[in-house]
């Protein structure tokens, strides 16, 4: 068998790798949010004030870039002065849409304490199902304003000296379906009023309302037409387009799988499906490109994406095993965003605990990290990384009679002043593959590291009875000679090497970026002349 050769090159103008790819949501669905994030004061599970403590400590580790809250469709029903002010004086709702009880025990202040203690950045969903502009604009002020107003006040009476500043705003959320059946031009008269007024409110301050960032109703696979459908009638009003800072699609898949017990073809399946989000972003991107300007440029998210596998319903609490099938999905799934890191800004896996493709599970006083989270925890370094063209050649292609031709692996590398990160998935099932891997001529390594995810089954997952049954352990990567090493790459597992070294001079002239902080500032500072007008 040929030995497939992995050849990394830098390439001038690379963009980098937004760590907001990173992301997480959080909503009131199954029991993500009570039991999951939220037990109360008075639980015998130890807590940080109501905040269950080993939920914080496993997502500390994580730093996840960003968590959205509180939905998802819990958003359309939700108004926030429900989560405000004295829990006995909280009012008791029901959350029709996911059939639970809401006490409102969880409200912005626990939600923004939980965001400060794993230190991520919020999120949040604003109700245009249900609610109204006046709502909106309230909440923004209410978070992110230090003027003297009665909304203001009522925050620090709430307990809450200083603005939180939150810069991430949906504005709805799947407007073509739960939030609100709009047709697409009612949602652009909608996102016109609410964007209009949301934007004199990003810091208080008129001048500096381009701080925080819009993100509009995008398309999923039952609306495909509705992103272009969205611009094109946003266009139509002179003004109005630079109001949209991203439009943010909702993408699920396996949804005709079943989450343990399936056969090896439904691993090949799920990988397929990968080729679906590629196109849907693809598209996507292309819309918010063709409708950027230099002044103003669209960006691209996806504001829910991961597993949902038939089945997975409220009547389980939309709990789903969590297997080493989706650690690959994961894996592969950054492969492909990375490819889009010039578009795609932010993506957020659902969900964060207990329901669908988490990255913990909690059962009593056990909190489980799911081989998801071991993804996230391992791919941290490609955060903020400029990418190396990844060349495989001779690669053998997986025992996929549907998708004939697909490479078995998966492979991104990038680079920073750390060095050189590599992750590379094998996907196939029964077979293991030497792999040589060719660094960059401009790069010398001085000390390597490498840990590697798999098991012995494809349908393995975390237990109580054994919490490390897919868990990263050391990978054995030797140190490169004359810029090549050699690579033992398991049936299904995901492997990460890190190089750490120096650049030549030459590369990082070549290579080098604007930090996404950069870029956001940059927008910031286009946008601001716009705002005014």
């Amino acid at each position: 068998m040929t030995t497939p050769v992995i050849r990394l090159t830098p390439r001038t103008g690379a963009p980098s790798v937004s760590p907001y790819l990173y992301s997480s949501f959080a909503e009131h669905f199954g029991r993500c949010i009570y039991d999951g994030i939220w037990v109360g004061r008075d639980s015998d599970i130890p807590n940080d004030d109501g905040l269950r403590r080993d939920t914080l400590e496993a997502l500390s580790e994580l730093s996840l870039p960003a968590v959205r809250w509180p939905g998802g469709n819990w958003a359309e029903y939700y108004h926030w002065r429900d989560g405000v002010g004295p829990p006995q004086e909280r009012p008791q709702r029901y959350n029709i849409e996911w059939g639970i009880p809401e006490s409102n025990a969880f409200g912005t202040h626990e939600y923004m304490r939980f965001c400060s203690s794993i230190n991520t950045e919020p999120y949040l969903v604003l109700n245009v199902a249900s609610g109204t502009v006046q709502e909106a604009r309230d909440w923004v002020e209410y978070c992110n304003s230090d003027h003297d107003s009665n909304i203001v006040q009522l925050r620090r009476t709430n307990g809450q000296e200083r603005a939180w500043r939150v810069s991430l705003w949906d504005v709805g959320n799947e407007s073509w379906h739960s939030g609100g059946q709009f047709r697409a031009q009612d949602y652009v008269a909608a996102y016109r009023r609410y964007s209009n007024k949301l934007r004199m409110l990003g810091t208080g301050d008129r001048d500096k309302a381009s701080a925080i960032k819009l993100f509009a109703c995008g398309s999923c696979l039952l609306y495909r037409d509705w992103d272009a459908d969205f611009l094109a009638g946003m266009k139509q009003t002179p003004n109005m387009l630079h109001t949209v800072d991203y439009i943010s699609d909702h993408i699920y898949q396996g949804r005709d799988l079943t989450d343990r017990d399936f056969p090896d073809e439904d691993h090949y399946r799920l990988l397929s499906e990968l080729d679906t989000l590629q196109a849907e972003l693809q598209r996507a991107a292309g819309l918010a490109n063709a409708y950027s300007t230099d002044r103003h440029p669209i960006g691209l998210a996806l504001g829910e994406w991961g597993t949902w596998y038939k089945g997975v319903w409220i009547t389980n609490q939309f709990h789903q095993a969590n297997t080493l099938r989706d650690a690959l999905f994961t894996a592969s799934g950054f492969h492909l965003f990375h490819t889009f890191a010039g578009a795609l800004y932010i993506a957020n896996m659902s969900m964060t605990v207990n329901a669908l493709q988490c990255l913990l599970q909690t059962f009593g006083p056990a909190a489980i990290k799911t081989p998801t989270y071991h993804i996230y925890r391992m791919y941290m370094p490609h955060r903020n990384g400029t990418l190396l063209d990844c060349n495989l050649a001779g690669a053998p292609t997986l025992p996929d009679p549907e998708t004939p031709g697909r490479p078995a692996l998966s492979v991104s590398a990038t680079a920073s002043s750390a060095g050189l990160f590599v992750t590379i998935v094998n996907a196939d099932l029964s077979t293991g593959i030497e792999s040589r891997l060719l660094l960059p001529a401009a790069f010398t390594a001085t000390a390597v590291s490498s840990e590697r995810l798999t098991a012995h089954d494809i349908r393995v997952e975390n237990t109580v009875e054994d919490p490390n049954a897919v868990s990263p352990a050391p990978a054995g990567v030797e140190m490169p000679e004359m810029g090549r090493c050699q690579l033992t790459l398991p049936a299904k597992s995901v492997t990460a090497v890190h190089f750490r070294g120096h650049w030549a001079e030459s590369l990082t002239a070549n290579t080098s970026q604007p930090t996404q902080a950069d870029r956001d500032r940059q927008m910031r500072e286009r946008s601001e002349t716009e705002v005014k007008v």
